[in-house]
């Protein structure tokens, strides 16, 4: 066990002991059904990318990490890291890292919650706990990447609070839309805070041609997005 802790059932109000642990690969079949469920209560689908069986199967069996929130019995929440390696998908292709880097890269992967457990800002928590438990299993992996939807500011807040930044928008998952954020492993990264620049958040373009000239996102506001120059 990771940590453990009270939760607040949403429709009942009440309080329910909850411990978090680092899941094998007996979990897969409760860690599919909770996926599905999850996916029923989304109301835009594009903003998710479920996990199929064989990624489970591979961040189960050693190719990454996954931990689990139960709630009693029930899995209540899930948050994944997947180590792709040379992997087509692998992140560090499209911001450019050196092919030398590809096998210290790690990517933050897909994170559930059941409806009834939302609220709680397990999220967040799931990213501390997670990020954690990868960091007490000495891997030697050096680059955090991850993919979120545009018009996800959950996700978004969530990775900026990790001091990730965007560092790419590209078309990914059969041409969606997605911002590419990174940081290092060991630390933030660093922008100027003299060079800050606000962009609509649907400008993609300037978004683009803003990333380009060095700049990289930093921080989320209501229909907005704030870049700055990187250090």
């Amino acid at each position: 066990m990771i940590a453990q802790g009270i939760l607040q059932h949403q429709p009942t109000g009440q309080e329910r002991k909850y411990s978090v642990h680092v899941l094998s690969l007996d979990a897969l079949e409760e860690l599919q059904t909770m996926q599905k469920e999850v996916e029923q209560h989304v109301e835009d689908s594009s903003t998710l990318q479920p996990l199929s069986e064989e990624e489970f199967t591979t961040i189960l069996t050693g190719g990454g990490l996954l931990i689990g929130v139960y709630v009693r019995e029930t899995l209540a929440a899930f948050r994944a890291l997947w180590y792709p390696g040379h992997h087509i998908e692998n992140l560090g292709r499209d911001v450019g890292l050196p092919e030398a880097e590809w096998e210290k890269v790690v990517h933050q992967e897909i994170s559930c919650v059941l409806p009834e457990y939302r609220g709680n800002r397990l999220q967040k928590s799931m990213g501390v706990w997670i990020m954690d438990a990868f960091h007490a299993a000495n891997h030697g992996r050096t680059h955090l990447f991850c993919t979120v939807h545009p018009e996800n500011p959950g996700s978004l807040k969530d990775k900026f609070s990790q001091g990730m930044v965007i560092a790419a928008i590209k078309e990914k998952y059969a041409g969606m839309l997605r911002y590419i954020f990174y940081r290092p492993v060991s630390s933030p990264v660093m922008w100027d805070v003299s060079t800050i620049v606000t962009v609509q958040q649907k400008d993609y373009d300037e978004q683009k041609s803003l990333i380009e000239n060095g700049y990289v996102g930093v921080q989320w506001q209501p229909s907005t997005l704030v870049f700055a120059k990187k250090q």
